[in-house]
C-alpha cells in the first residue's frame, strides 16, 4: 500500500529570515545558511517554507527531532543517494511551497 502525503504552505505571511532573528534559533545551522543565501526575499521565504513543510512531514512520519536537525541529514551521497537515516522516505519539493513525502518512489507526485 502506498503512503503519500502532500504538504502545502503559503509564504504570504512568512517573515524574511534575514530580518527575523528567531528563525535562526529554530533552524539547524546548514538549513539556516541555505535559507538566508538567496538574494531575493521571496526566495528566502520559499526556502523557509520548504523547511517548515519538511519538518512537519518528518515529525508526522515518526522521525525524531534529533535526526531532523542533525548536521548533514539532508546531504546526498556522491551518486545522489539520500543519507542513511532518510532512505525509507522519498522527498520531493516544488518551488511553490509544496512538499511530498512518500514511503516508496512514485513518478507521479501530484
Amino acid at each position: 500500500m502506498k503512503n503519500t502525503k502532500v504538504y502545502l504552505m503559503s509564504t504570504e505571511n512568512v517573515k524574511d529570515p534575514r530580518t527575523f532573528a528567531s528563525w535562526k534559533e529554530f533552524l539547524p545551522k546548514e538549513r539556516w545558511e541555505k535559507t538566508v543565501r538567496p538574494l531575493k526575499e521571496e526566495d528566502r521565504k520559499t526556502e523557509l517554507a520548504a523547511w517548515f513543510l519538511l519538518y512537519q512531514a518528518l515529525r508526522e512520519w515518526g522521525i525524531s527531532e534529533e535526526k531532523i536537525n542533525a548536521d548533514g541529514a539532508y546531504y546526498y551521497g556522491e551518486h545522489g543517494n539520500q543519507c542513511e537515516e532518510m532512505k525509507k522516505f522519498v522527498l520531493s519539493f516544488s518551488f511553490w511551497e509544496i512538499c511530498t513525502v512518500c514511503s516508496i518512489r512514485n513518478g507521479n507526485w501530484l
